[in-house]
């Protein structure tokens, strides 16, 4: 909401290394970053929480997303 993207950037760089078991975690960061035009690695993030949880069903509309843009 402040706009500081590199914080929250950080902050969810933070909670992966935290909780890498918990796939938001990725899904928010991806949409961070997809945000700012990095697609490749809102991908790569995605595809991780999709092994984490791949009954997720946005994470493929997410993947879908970001491998078209």
């Amino acid at each position: 909401m402040t706009g500081e993207l590199a914080k929250a950037t950080q902050t969810y760089q933070e909670l992966i290394e935290s909780y890498p078991r918990e796939m938001e975690a990725y899904a928010f960061l991806a949409n961070l970053l997809s945000s700012q035009g990095d697609y490749e690695r809102a991908a790569n993030l995605v595809r991780q929480g999709l092994r984490i949880s791949p009954d997720a069903v946005y994470l493929y509309e997410q993947l879908a997303d970001f491998s078209i843009a």
